[in-house]
């Protein structure tokens, strides 16, 4: 953990780091052949009594190059050192991720990670994909559906864009024309899955809907989850087929996969409860479509999904949790008829198969999002609201934010997040953990 002293330090050191950076050789002085571009980002968040939740410092780099008419290599490396050390306290172990897919831990603060690193070749009609990268079905903003194919980094529980909190897989994705119909085929020997926040983290799990809560006077262990190994048996698979169809864009998405969280399975002795975490396999069937109408975009999502995990009370089930099929959707509208204003509102519902007696969850949970961005000072300046709130539950979210260019490559900005709702509720769980906060960053 970071002392006081060497908190108080935090901006003096980031200083120092974009001094240094800003000297480096410009892409030009690299290679003609290679366009290396990036960002420097600097952000301070505090609590609403003074305490420190984010002191980062960022730098993200970006390589591409065609060596070929056909070929085209693309590698993002980032580089983060956050002194507050409160998203992810002390060191995290990493035992949920695909060897080749762990971060380089730099002590307690800092890390080094290969995001993306693939080469996108076309040959006649066909465009291939192969290495470290996203895969993104579904246009849902917030909360997800068909978003699925990657897994995702909760450190920062959903308040981060999923671009960043997405975790790139080592994987082969291949499209190919058949008529007005094209087909994605997908390839993940990459078993790598969801980062999951240390209870003693800032956004630390403590919701019954995830993990159940201790026995008083019992040891707690939690054991370290197998991850699956066998690099073709456990690989996922999946297919996509999206087509325009009249005014209508329209994919069907089918996805083997082991799913991104854990069941977690408990057993009990006289003087100590065991937590077993167990990776299971899933089907996901779905689909999407969306459509303009005038200032309107009309989209959904629809997803089914086989062999979900839920908590269940233990005095109905031993284990803590079962198995069982969920239905998933998402209904959005898109507004963009007034000026220089964007607006979209998000209905969200999931339905549980076999809703069994002591299940924590609802058999249906309906979550709604409002989102509104304004843009000033063409485009120069903009403000947005974002509210996520489940409507059964009543927990929810919200976040007001701004950002002003202040130069072509210097963009400043500040948000506030307020967390509110039923403590036992996924997001309501964090109804302590207010914060604000300001961030600078730098185009290289």
């Amino acid at each position: 953990m970071t002392s006081q002293r060497e908190w108080r330090a935090w901006p003096l050191r980031l200083c120092g780091m974009v001094i240094a950076l800003q000297a480096c050789p410009t892409a030009p002085a690299i290679a003609e052949e290679v366009y290396v571009s990036g960002t420097i980002g600097l952000e301070y968040s505090s609590d609403f009594d003074g305490g420190p939740v984010i002191g980062r410092f960022g730098l993200e780099l970006q390589a591409d190059t065609r060596p070929y008419d056909w070929l085209t290599l693309v590698g993002i490396a980032r580089l983060q050192v956050d002194f507050a050390d409160k998203l992810e306290p002390g060191q995290p172990n990493q035992h949920n991720r695909w060897p080749a897919s762990r971060r380089l831990l730099l002590g307690d603060e800092g890390e080094i990670e290969l995001r993306e690193l693939y080469a996108d070749m076309t040959i006649d009609d066909i465009f291939i994909r192969l290495g470290k990268q996203q895969i993104v079905w579904g246009q849902a903003d917030g909360l997800k559906v068909l978003d699925v194919v990657n897994p995702q980094s909760f450190r920062e529980f959903i308040l981060d864009d999923f671009d960043s909190s997405r975790t790139p897989l080592w994987s082969m994705s291949a499209q190919v024309p058949f008529g007005d119909v094209i087909a994605e085929f997908v390839w993940i020997p990459d078993n790598s899955f969801d980062d999951i926040p240390a209870p003693d983290a800032y956004f630390g799990v403590r919701s019954p809907l995830l993990l159940l809560p201790p026995v008083p006077g019992k040891n707690l262990v939690v054991e370290e989850a197998q991850r699956p190994g066998r690099f073709f048996a456990d690989a996922d698979y999946g297919v996509a087929l999206t087509a325009l169809v009249g005014n209508w864009d329209l994919s069907f998405n089918y996805l083997y996969q082991y799913n991104n969280l854990p069941q977690f399975l408990y057993a009990e002795d006289e003087t100590t409860l065991t937590v077993s975490p167990e990776y299971t396999r899933t089907h996901m069937i779905g689909g999407s479509f969306s459509t303009s109408l005038g200032d309107f975009i009309i989209r959904g999502e629809l997803a089914w999904f086989t062999n979900r995990s839920f908590t269940v009370a233990r005095t109905a089930e031993p284990t803590g949790s079962v198995l069982t099929g969920e239905l998933s959707y998402v209904l959005g509208l898109d507004y963009s008829g007034i000026s220089d204003t964007f607006i979209s509102v998000q209905l969200f519902q999931s339905f549980v198969q076999d809703h069994v007696p002591g299940m924590i969850r609802d058999a249906t949970e309906t979550n709604m999002t409002f989102y509104v961005r304004r843009t000033f000072n063409s485009d120069l300046s903009k403000i947005e609201l974002r509210d996520v709130t489940n409507l059964g539950r009543g927990d929810g979210f919200v976040e007001l934010s701004a950002e002003h260019e202040l130069s072509d490559n210097i963009t400043i900005g500040a948000r506030v997040v307020v967390f509110y709702g039923d403590q036992f509720g996924l997001i309501g769980q964090y109804r302590s953990k207010d914060f604000f906060g300001i961030n600078l960053e730098f185009g290289l």
